[in-house]
């Protein structure tokens, strides 16, 4: 089997590469990422490229594709962010369209369900995709979603992963950075339960559904829940609620000047932090068989323990 995988030095991508590596279904391992990797299995051959530039040639004779590469920490030019994440999807589903690779896997978010005071207790892979248009990468995961589903009328099976937050002891990105502020601000009357996937599980998933379950979006998060109080605490952190209308103007204020001690987060995240937007785990459990190896709070103690290190 011959499988490329998009931002493949990525944390995830680096990852998935180690266990496709160890895979003895796997005959070659083709990475695209303008990062060189590191520690490179044998069986992988790097290709250094941007996403935004085509790389239909990659796919020719490829049995399988997973697209990683998208960028998470939000950019103050959303021109930019949409031109790499949709962009480069784009290019990938050009890729493998013409070349027909059989099986394509797509990395999104349940970010794309959006969070709403009307949502569901869970949310199921059935639920429509209402991400907040506000917050560009939501906004960006439901279009992507979009174009990875556009090459299902072609016969070509098409997996979509949506993990929760991911987190791990490597984990460090503009959320891990909130966290753990000496004050982790939150909304007044608004408490939303969190969920974790660690970073682990989540390249364990990706590496299965190579060869395991039918076509569809899977949903991917440890069991559990955890509170942002909880969450403070583990971490000896403080919480101090605000009104809403106060932390929307901290939000909008810190973004617009680009304080990044005050928010790396755009006013549009304000709807993630307030409204819940929880999600059922257990179709991936179901028609794969997948075990979770780490439950949401089990992931959250990981993360927290490498950072008191």
């Amino acid at each position: 089997m011959r499988v490329l995988v998009t931002g493949s030095s990525g944390y995830i991508g680096q990852r998935v590469i180690r266990l496709l590596a160890e895979d003895p279904k796997v005959e070659t391992i083709l990475g695209l990422d303008i990062v060189p990797p590191k520690g490179a299995p044998a069986k992988l051959h790097h290709v250094h490229q941007d996403v935004t530039i085509p790389f239909d040639q990659l796919c020719s004779g490829v049995d399988a594709a997973i697209h990683l590469a998208f960028v998470l920490n939000p950019m103050s030019d959303e021109a930019l962010q949409e031109r790499i994440n949709l962009g480069g999807t784009a290019n990938f589903i050009r890729a493998v369209r013409k070349h027909k690779v059989p099986t394509v896997i797509g990395l999104t978010s349940s970010v794309a369900y959006g969070a709403h005071p009307d949502n569901p207790e869970l949310l199921t892979e059935e639920h429509p995709l209402r991400g907040n248009v506000e917050f560009a990468y939501a906004r960006d995961k439901v279009r992507q979603e979009a174009l990875f589903n556009s090459l299902r009328d072609e016969g070509i099976c098409v997996k979509i992963v949506r993990p929760v937050v991911v987190l791990g002891p490597t984990i460090q990105n503009y959320i891990s950075r909130y966290l753990t502020k000496p004050v982790v601000i939150a909304g007044r009357n608004h408490s939303p339960m969190g969920q974790f996937v660690h970073e682990d599980d989540v390249a364990r998933a990706l590496a299965l559904l190579l060869h395991e379950g039918p076509a569809g979006p899977y949903n991917l998060a440890g069991d559990g829940f955890l509170d942002i109080d909880t969450m403070a605490k583990k971490l000896g952190r403080t919480v101090i609620r605000l009104p809403v209308t106060m932390l929307q103007a901290i939000l909008i204020l810190g973004w617009g000047l680009g304080l990044k001690m005050i928010t790396e987060a755009p006013p549009g995240m304000l709807h993630y932090i307030i409204y819940p937007w929880l999600v059922d785990n257990q179709r991936l459990k179901s028609e794969t068989g997948f075990e979770y190896r780490y439950t949401t709070e089990e992931t959250f103690d990981s993360f927290a323990a490498a950072h008191r290190r």
